[in-house]
């Protein structure tokens, strides 16, 4: 079985999770909520779909990608909980903006751990 299914089985839960306990705080974490259930659709899928496919590599595009997302993630979700946290009454625009951030993220490393990934060669076969 490929990696991304057991690591999709555990990221999936969490998103949904994590989305339900957004829920909990103010009115500028509802995007984050939905970020965050439509984020675990999106793992689910490519997990899926991963699984399907013969294993491979990530390439290192994939890899650079990977981790350029995971700055994205990181990056909005420290700003929302530094300026945007609990009390908060004014715009909605950055918690929002933030939201899709980390999910272009979230997708970005989705989608570069799972597509952008080269077929392994089977060693042995075609060696003299």
């Amino acid at each position: 079985m490929p990696l991304e299914a057991p690591v999709g089985l555990v990221v999936v839960p969490a998103l949904l999770v994590l989305g339900f306990v957004f829920g909990l705080n103010g009115l500028q974490w509802d995007w984050w909520r939905w970020a965050s259930w439509i984020g675990a659709t999106v793992v689910l899928v490519a997990s899926v779909r991963a699984s399907r496919h013969p294993p491979g590599t990530v390439s290192g595009l994939g890899r650079t990608l990977a981790a350029a997302g995971i700055l994205l993630v990181v990056t909005s979700t420290g700003v929302m909980e530094k300026k945007f946290s609990d009390p908060y009454g004014g715009s909605q625009l950055w918690p929002r903006a933030l939201a899709c951030i980390a999910l272009t993220g979230l997708v970005v490393v989705t989608v570069s751990l799972t597509a952008l990934r080269a077929p392994d060669v089977e060693r042995g076969k075609g060696d003299p």
